[in-house]
């Protein structure tokens, strides 16, 4: 069965005149990727994260403390700060906590873990920690999640670090 959709012909030209221009960037971009002196600068795709991460972090610095639940502008109290030590202490690219670490405290009635709220405040960010097998002729891995993250300071939360430290 097939299905009729109606879309606006602006819309559609808009979309056509895009993949037109994409396809002619792979075109580029599969010619370069043989080039051994152009390889290095065609990691888009972790770059254009950075971007975005900073992007984000720069639009929340600028929006109004009533629509989010922690404050990107506060300071970190002292439990944050502490928890900011610690992961500067490590002096590795990262540090793992268990996932005990990462849910709220219901002692002290909290919302969210203080890493959470660091990385709330864009001082950290997180990752959960994966096990896997890559296998023999394969294009995609076995990944198992584990009970652990891993934490890392952003370049925001380093300078905040160093100064405590």
């Amino acid at each position: 069965m097939t299905v009729t959709v109606t879309v606006d012909l602006a819309d559609l030209e808009r979309i056509i005149f895009a993949a037109s221009a994409v396809k002619q960037i792979e075109a580029s971009l599969a010619a370069f990727k043989r080039d051994p002196f152009v390889q290095p600068h065609l990691e888009f795709t972790d770059a254009a994260k950075r971007l975005e991460g900073a992007m984000n972090h720069a639009k929340r610095a600028a929006r109004a403390r009533e629509d989010t639940l922690i404050d990107y502008n506060e300071p970190p109290n002292k439990v944050e700060m502490a928890a900011l030590k610690r992961v500067f202490d490590e002096k590795l690219p990262f540090m793992f906590i268990k996932a005990n670490e990462k849910a709220p405290d219901p002692k002290l009635n909290e919302v969210m873990s203080v890493f959470d709220r660091l990385e709330a405040k864009g001082l950290v960010r997180m990752g959960q920690v994966v096990t896997g097998i890559v296998w023999a002729g394969h294009n995609h891995p076995d990944l198992r999640k584990e009970a652990k993250f891993a934490v890392a300071l952003t370049d925001r939360g380093m300078d905040i670090a160093r100064e405590i430290a």
